[in-house]
């Protein structure tokens, strides 16, 4: 008993560490909350802040505590548990976000009726009043919500507003096949000019969320070959990409090749990702997908004769 409360506190201290290390980066500069929770200050309660700060931190941390878990040959039950609660305890952080993740890990998990419970749920609550918090408008409607509408930002924050999905490297364990290159998107001259103390987010995965969910119900369908079902979520992923305002294009765009590689559309798949690196050459895991579909046309042409 002595040695699993060591492991687990050797684990959970590990991720405080990482988490330490991205210092919440992802949620002040990507997604510019914190001029959001500044501007708050005055009209929100400060417990009411650190309670919406905390469902962000075990999101984080459950996710984190995840992957620690399942890189092991051997995986620790005791600890997937308390990931799994700690991405519970994180779900409410906004509409989706949260969510998403936690869905993500029952999906890897092999457990698809279960995250697609999560994603219908998410759906349903993904109505037309839902917004990206990435623009300065956006923030100008929170405010407008709380002080005038006597609505309080959690609710705001679980009805209206959803944020994009971060995976950072240390969660590459609970992180999708497909969202694993993004990871390593700088290879080439574009690694040796990148700065390790300024650029380090370069390898995080982050894809905006109602793509992203779309995307693990394209996953769901196709685990559970229910093929009509896989390519509706194919067709609302490219209803998204082409109608939305996303803040990670790019990483849409790789997603949707992905998929349509998994379903055997590989010249539709080379041309989206053609697309792909023509809005962004640098820094665009695209690169990767390339040579992999690349070696699965020429594997298919050899298979042929």
């Amino acid at each position: 008993m002595k040695e699993i409360t060591t492991h687990m506190s050797s684990v959970v201290g590990m991720t405080l560490g990482y988490i330490r290390m991205a210092r919440f980066d992802i949620l002040r500069d990507d997604f510019q909350i914190s001029s959001l929770f500044e501007r708050l200050s005055s009209c929100t309660p400060r417990q009411e802040i650190c309670t919406i700060l905390q469902r962000f931190f075990c999101s984080y941390l459950g996710s984190h505590l995840a992957s620690q878990c399942l890189k092991q040959q051997i995986i620790d039950q005791e600890v997937l548990d308390m990931a799994y609660e700690f991405l519970l305890l994180g779900s409410d952080s906004d509409v989706a976000s949260g969510k998403l993740k936690l869905a993500t890990l029952y999906l890897l998990q092999n457990n698809g009726l279960l995250a697609e419970n999560i994603l219908r749920n998410i759906l349903e609550n993904y109505t037309f009043l839902v917004s990206n918090i990435h623009t300065e408008a956006i923030k100008d409607l929170i405010i407008f919500r709380i002080v005038n509408e006597n609505i309080s930002f959690t609710n705001v924050l679980r009805y209206y507003l959803a944020f994009p999905v971060p995976y950072l490297p240390s969660e590459m364990y609970c992180t999708p096949t497909a969202l694993i290159p993004e990871m390593f998107r700088s290879t080439g001259s574009d690694q040796h000019a990148l700065n390790p103390r300024k650029d380090y987010r370069k390898s995080w995965a982050v894809v905006d969320p109602k793509l992203y969910l779309h995307f693990l119900q394209h996953q769901c369908y196709h685990q559970q070959n229910k093929i009509t079902h896989k390519m509706i979520a194919l067709s609302n992923m490219i209803w998204v990409i082409l109608h939305e305002e996303l803040k990670y294009k790019d990483t849409a765009l790789n997603l949707l090749a992905y998929c349509l590689k998994e379903d055997e559309f590989l010249v539709q798949s080379y041309a989206v990702l053609s697309k792909s690196m023509k809005m962004n050459n640098h820094y665009n895991a695209a690169k990767w997908q390339i040579a992999r579909l690349l070696h699965a046309v020429f594997k298919w042409i050899g298979g042929s004769h």
